[in-house]
């Protein structure tokens, strides 16, 4: 809790700093994929940032360097390792490909167990702060196949990211919200018109298109980061 508090302030404050303010204690409820995931996207936009609103899909544009949040969730990351949770995630690569085991420490049962064979397209994994999601990232051109795991449940989930497009990504991004009940994908390819983020739902697999352009994501902070700084109830 302390961990969390103190990742939050120091972001909350990076991100007053660049003077934007976005009041997100009250919004609708997003139609589609991904209802209330609570949050706001922190993304990379052009040569600089910006955040979204995934209710309302509104953007603000940041003064700040891309660089600066990066290196916050890196932070965070190391952080919240020192204390591990419900699951153990391991992520063994080898020429074959990539191995991915979920281990639930309290049983020390084994959850999953899967292998993703190498393929000459990008592919990018990435593990929710608690352990619970685990999600791996294959590009194509036509659609690009998504594997989420859910240690709770036990249920692999298999969802295509369809956008037809000549190139695989040579960039992937994955970002969880706060409460691990959404999941943020972004992907940028060679002669495309800029990066594409889209919301995937890990429960029902729906998938949502963020109707925004050139954007690509880097975090996904809590409401709580503004009202640490700020001194408002989110």
């Amino acid at each position: 809790m302390i961990i969390r508090s103190a990742y939050q302030t120091v972001l909350a404050t990076l991100l007053l700093l660049a003077g934007i303010w976005m009041p997100l204690s009250h919004r609708p409820s997003l139609v589609g994929a991904c209802e209330e995931p609570g949050g706001v996207l922190l993304l990379e936009h052009g040569d600089g940032m910006a955040i979204v609103d995934p209710a309302s899909f509104t953007m603000h544009e940041l003064a700040l360097d891309p660089e600066v949040p990066r290196v916050a969730e890196r932070a965070r990351d190391q952080l919240t390792g020192i204390v591990p949770g419900r699951w153990h995630v391991e992520r063994t690569p080898g020429d074959g490909g990539l191995r991915i085991e979920v281990i639930d420490r309290w049983s020390g049962d084994q959850v999953f167990d899967i292998s993703f064979a190498r393929r000459i397209e990008l592919a990018a994994s990435a593990v929710s702060p608690s352990g619970r999601l685990t999600v791996h990232v294959q590009a194509n051109n036509i659609a690009s196949e998504l594997t989420l795991l859910d240690a709770h449940t036990g249920v692999s989930r298999r969802v295509d990211i369809r956008h037809g497009a000549q190139l695989a990504a040579f960039a992937i991004g994955v970002a969880f919200s706060p409460g691990e009940r959404c999941v943020a994908i972004s992907m940028e390819r060679a002669g495309g018109g800029g990066a594409e983020t889209w919301l995937v739902d890990p429960e029902s697999g729906e998938v949502l298109p963020l109707p925004l352009t050139d954007i690509f994501v880097v975090a996904w902070p809590p409401d709580q980061v503004w009202a640490t700084t700020l001194g408002r109830s989110a």
